[in-house]
Order: structure tokens, then C-alpha cells, then sequence
């Protein structure tokens, strides 16, 4: 029996990762406690809950989908001052190479 109290289901992927090793010899079916209701979960459930990302990551992936747009406008905006200073630093050393 494994417990978790978070809901990474990180139990469920230790179980599942002795089963590939062969570890487990028996054959079990895993038990999936949630408040109102349990309910049993084969191999097959067993393995695509194990594969879940934490709840950490799940939230770091949505901030980064949240936040490419925003930092692809900052970045553009950012293109036009810095090419204008390109243009000014070039043409600075045009004049500079051409007064000798």
C-alpha cells in the first residue's frame, strides 16, 4: 500500500516503476483515494497518473504559456530603439572613417 498526500501521485509512480523492474510479483491493481469517492484504477490508468508532471510544474508550465507573449512584445519593442542605435553607431563610424 502506498500512501500520498499531495496530488503528484508520486506513490502511484513508485509502485508503477517496481512493476517495470519486475519487482512486483503479484498482481495488483492500484487504489486511488480522493475525498468523496474511491475508485480502482488498473495498470493502464496506473501508468498514464504516474506519468503526470507535479502540480509544480504543471504551474510553471502555465506561467510560461502566460508569459511568452508578453516577452515576445517586450522583445520587439525593444528592436526598434536598439536598431535606430545601430544605425546612428553606423553611420557615426562612416563619418569618423571618412573624415581620415
Amino acid at each position: 500500500m502506498v500512501d500520498s498526500d499531495d496530488y503528484s501521485y508520486r506513490g502511484l509512480a513508485a509502485v508503477y516503476d517496481q512493476k517495470l523492474r519486475g519487482s512486483l510479483t503479484a498482481k495488483m491493481d492500484g487504489l486511488l483515494e480522493r475525498h468523496p469517492m474511491i475508485k480502482a484504477v488498473n495498470w493502464k490508468e496506473v501508468a498514464a497518473l504516474a506519468s503526470m508532471p507535479s502540480r509544480e510544474e504543471l504551474l510553471a508550465m502555465l506561467v510560461g504559456t502566460l508569459q511568452a507573449p508578453i516577452v515576445k512584445l517586450v522583445r520587439t519593442m525593444n528592436e526598434v530603439p536598439g536598431r535606430f542605435v545601430r544605425t546612428l553607431a553606423a553611420v557615426q563610424a562612416a563619418k569618423e572613417k571618412a573624415a581620415t
